[in-house]
């Protein structure tokens, strides 16, 4: 995928949809995301996924971040937009905050690697053009299971 296809994307539009297949498996409801986000914010951002995860999508993170100049200055107002896009449907500025790192990072690395970039984010992609969020990864990279928002 380039970063063109990548800015074509369909953002969120099959947010909160049930999934259980052997690789993805539903965060839930778009009714038990708000109500998590608005009763017990602090037990939604608890990570649902081992440290094998957290560590490769800090460095990815931290690739990312060594990216500078125009490109990034474009990339960043067109995560703006996939931020506004998410709190429309979920007004929850953490959760959209969250995503529009992810998005700047994604990005900024498709443009930096001409598009290649490695297995875990390509499947990471692949979630967000089906309109969902990652939002964790059970057991280890690839034989877990993806959390979907």
């Amino acid at each position: 995928m380039t970063l063109e296809e990548l800015k074509q994307i369909d953002w969120f539009f099959d947010l909160c949809s049930v999934t259980e297949s052997r690789d993805e498996q539903s965060f839930g409801s778009h009714e038990a995301l708000t109500s998590m986000l608005n009763d017990d914010p602090d037990s939604f951002f608890e990570p649902v996924y081992a440290s094998p995860y957290e560590a490769w999508c800090v460095k990815d993170h931290e690739a990312a971040e060594e990216i500078v100049g125009a490109v990034k200055d474009d990339i960043e107002d067109w995560a703006e937009e996939v931020y506004l896009k998410l709190f429309e449907r979920v007004p929850s500025a953490e959760l959209c905050a969250l995503v529009y790192d992810e998005v700047v990072t994604i990005a900024s690395l498709m443009s930096a690697k001409e598009g290649a970039v490695g297995a875990f984010l390509e499947s990471k992609i692949a979630i967000y053009s089906k309109g969902r969020i990652p939002w964790g990864y059970k057991g280890i990279f690839p034989d877990g299971v993806w959390i979907l928002i």
